[in-house]
């Protein structure tokens, strides 16, 4: 079900529908002038047949459910839209093509062991197989969704935990220097949100916490801020990811000095107040 361009310049997708009484396959196709429209239709078709179809867990097959998991549990699992978008292409292109005639109750470690070796076989066509990057995804995801099958006891025990992920290479992680810490500080105090590269540098916040961050977070006796929530892409506060990520930051007093000349220049522009977010942009909304 993969989002493509047809000869008529419409992107498009097609849904199996199974075989008829007839004993003919059935297909519905989607056609839209952009890859967004056809990608909301087809969430809105996924979640009506899922809705209409009757569940037989003995003979479900690996399409029906990973396509259930992603319109309820993976859903509600997934606050940032991205993630959602990410396990939806997981899915709808990679697992569903390969996998997805498979019963849920037949699937074998050896049928995804196979599976994450050939996605990354190139074609005789010449089509590229997939980076290791994409089959360590496509592995979480199908490893995501079979864990909550068998939380519900669908089936036993996750085929996919025996077959390990993909080695992902190694990246060597590239870091300033003090002096080019000290001279991109000295560049950002020209722009209005130099504060938050400043607090991003000295605190290592990650950017949802950073921009999440109120003033009621920040202990000025301390020189200190806890992070206790995050800024989600919806632009709406949420839990952080894990528990260990509630701290508190202290921080030196170079940067407390600069929150509070931050603070003083959002109460002169009128977009500030006790409760409300420490980092907004020049209409007092959150930061995207």
């Amino acid at each position: 079900m993969a989002i493509k361009k047809n000869k008529r310049g419409y992107f498009c997708a097609t849904v199996s529908l199974g075989t008829g009484s007839d004993g003919k396959r059935r297909r519905h196709t989607i056609e839209r002038k952009t890859k967004s429209e056809v990608d909301a239709e087809l969430r809105r078709f996924l979640a009506q047949i899922d809705k209409d179809a009757p569940f037989d867990p003995e003979r479900q097959t690996m399409e029906a459910y990973l396509l259930r998991w992603l319109a309820t549990d993976a859903k509600e699992r997934c606050r940032e839209h991205s993630t959602l978008k990410a396990y939806t292409s997981a899915v709808v292109d990679h697992l569903v093509p390969r996998l997805g005639a498979i019963r849920l109750a037949d699937l074998r470690p050896v049928h995804i062991r196979d599976f994450l070796a050939d996605l990354g076989v190139d074609l005789p066509d010449g089509t590229k197989g997939k980076s290791v990057w994409v089959r360590h995804q496509v592995r979480l995801v199908l490893h995501a969704a079979l864990e909550r099958a068998v939380e519900v006891e669908l089936i036993s025990r996750n085929p996919c935990t025996p077959i390990p992920p993909p080695k992902l290479p190694k990246v060597d992680m590239q870091v300033w220097s003090p002096g080019e810490i000290v001279h991109f500080l000295d560049v950002a105090r020209t722009t209005p949100l130099w504060a938050l590269y400043e607090l991003a540098l000295m605190g290592g916040l990650r950017q949802g916490e950073l921009l999440g961050l109120r003033w009621t977070d920040v202990d000025w006796d301390a020189g200190a801020v806890t992070v206790q929530v995050q800024l989600i892409r919806t632009g709406q506060l949420a839990e952080l990811k894990t528990p260990a990520s509630h701290r508190r930051v202290d921080l030196p007093d170079r940067t407390m000095e600069s929150l509070r000349v931050h603070q003083a220049a959002a109460r002169c522009s009128g977009i500030t107040n006790a409760d409300r977010l420490i980092f907004l942009n020049e209409v007092g909304r959150p930061l995207h």
